[in-house]
């Protein structure tokens, strides 16, 4: 049997020390996974790490113990929360009881034994919540319902299997019944970077999760039977029956906003849609072609997110727009524009220049997974040439979007030309990697530090803690300090006045900027180009 897991919260670094190098808890089987000082970063844990018990004190900054309990009883109800506290005041412990706290401790009585007498007394029903995750993933019959949905779609696409009447009646309990059908597949945005700091097994559970909160919605006179699908997609076959109205796409679009709405609420995952055309069938052999036909339709609808990054939750398919295969001749013209980017241009020039590359990929409408190919290939290519040294293939899996590839062309640039030296790898933590990433890419745009967080999907106030905690600084300063190095780097490169080049590294009001450069650099703009002048 697997150690039960424990997170310990406190403010205070001897308690979290007492609790982690003091207390001997392995020899009964438990051990903590994990330590926070306030409840924000707790929360982050409890969302990454597979967390039995939450150990906490009461008052903390950012968001104390009873907040916390209230957070983690909305979001990860089967996690036990024990409560410390210096407080004897009855009224504390009666609201962490009402808010699903399952015990309350006094920290002068907090002594090992006492708290593995509470844990005893909490394992049972602990191995019970956990028992029920896992037959999220595996049920009585084996595979989950979800698994078992895939395989049957699987099966259908192969239109050389034969399926029975009685599999197909067993999944899609409406079989008999249905007259018309539609695929949606559901992407989970951000999944593979969400993998970088989550376990597979959580990863699994998250998918689940997400299909568990549409077939839980109710709509009249339809059906919905969600499966699991490759990697960071879902799918849905929505069905009616012959005493519905048919299928349209209104319908659709009300589902999928509905099951959008309850997903951001409830796991704060953000999702796209993509729908195939809705067809009527009633017999097996049209099924199989049908499925066949939708799983491809939807794959496309979704895929086109690709190229359209806004507010928009679902894409219907479309004969109009067909992605193109990457040939020869587009490939060398896709080369030969990067060519131009890398070359001794002007620094400023550099984001026009992507522009018209991403304006290129957009304008042939390649498949992504063929651009993506193609970023591998310019990757192990700049290598082999001496430009990147270290060539971080691993950033690649992140891309999802054309804006993703301007960041990741922009960062090989950047590196080839040494205007700034921002070393991520070195970071221990995925988060603050990624905002440093993210800062050196929009450094010249208008940038806050909920812009990062949204594009991590963790809270601002979390990622200021750690990003401060590691890199030594605040995140608004650093990237302010950026924005001074690209401004060092603008003024000794080109011959733009110092005006344009405040704008161009993202800071509007002039005076400021020249106040910024002066603490950073030690002196004016203008003294810093006369002394280059100097030198030269």
């Amino acid at each position: 049997m697997s150690l039960i897991k424990i997170l310990v919260v406190d403010d205070e670094d001897l308690i979290r020390d007492r609790f982690v190098k003091a207390f001997p808890f392995k020899q009964y089987g438990y051990e903590i996974v994990g330590e926070a000082s306030n409840g924000i970063e707790a929360l982050e844990h409890c969302r990454t790490l597979d967390i039995d018990v939450v150990i906490t004190d009461i008052v903390m900054p950012l968001m104390d113990g009873i907040e916390l309990t209230k957070q983690i009883k909305e979001q990860y109800s089967h996690i036990k929360v024990i409560l410390l506290s210096c407080h004897e005041k009855f009224s504390f412990a009666q609201k962490a009881l009402s808010l699903g706290a399952s015990e309350y401790l006094l920290k002068a009585n907090a002594e090992f034994l006492d708290i593995k007498k509470i844990l005893d007394r909490l394992k049972p029903d602990i191995l019970n919540s956990r028992s029920k995750i896992k037959n999220t993933l595996i049920d009585s019959n084996g595979p989950s319902k979800y698994a078992r949905r895939s395989e049957l779609v699987k099966s259908l696409i192969d239109t050389r299997t034969n399926i029975s009447q009685e599999q197909l009646s067993k999944e899609l309990g409406s079989y008999n019944t249905m007259t018309d059908i539609c695929v949606v597949q559901i992407k989970i945005c951000g999944y593979n970077r969400i993998l970088d700091i989550i376990t597979a097994d959580r990863g699994i559970k998250l998918k689940t999760d997400v299909l568990t909160i549409f077939e839980e919605l109710s709509f009249e006179q339809v059906n919905l039977y969600p499966f699991l699908w490759e990697n960071n997609k879902l799918g849905i076959i929505i069905t009616n029956h012959k005493i519905a109205v048919s299928l349209n796409s209104d319908t659709i679009k009300k589902i999928v906003n509905e099951c959008h709405d309850a997903v951001e609420n409830k796991l704060q995952v953000p999702i796209v849609c993509g729908a195939s055309k809705i067809r009527s069938t009633s017999d097996t052999e049209a099924l199989n072609i049908s499925i066949s036909e939708m799983i491809a339709e939807s794959k496309l609808a979704v895929d086109t997110f690709f190229y359209h990054i806004n507010n928009t939750r679902l894409k219907i398919y479309s004969k109009e727009k067909r992605f193109a295969t990457l040939s020869s001749y587009i490939k060398e013209k896709l080369d030969f524009v990067f060519s131009v980017v890398t070359g001794e241009h002007e620094p400023i020039a550099i984001q026009d220049k992507l522009t018209t590359l991403s304006n290129t990929i957009k304008g042939f409408w390649i498949r992504p997974e063929e651009v993506i190919m193609w970023l591998i290939d310019l990757t192990n290519k700049l290598s082999s040439s001496g430009v990147e040294d270290n060539p971080n293939l691993n950033k690649i899996k992140y891309i999802e979007s054309l804006n993703d590839i301007e960041e990741y062309l922009l960062s090989l640039i950047i590196k080839k030309k040494n205007i700034i030296q921002i070393d991520y790898e070195t970071s221990g933590n995925p988060y603050v990697r990624s905002a440093l990433s993210y800062i050196n890419m929009h450094y010249h745009e208008r940038v806050r530090v909920k812009n990062i967080s949204d594009s991590l999907f963790i809270s601002p106030n979390y990622l200021s803690h750690i990003f401060k905690d590691e890199i030594g600084v605040g995140i608004i300063n650093y990237l302010n300090l950026v924005r001074i190095e690209y401004a060092a780097y603008f003024l000794s490169t080109t011959n733009d006045k110092a005006a344009v080049i405040a704008q161009n590294v993202g800071i509007s009001d002039y005076k400021y900027f020249i106040k910024l450069f002066k603490k950073v650099k030690g002196m004016t703009p203008s003294e810093y180009r006369n002394q280059l002048d100097t030198k030269n």
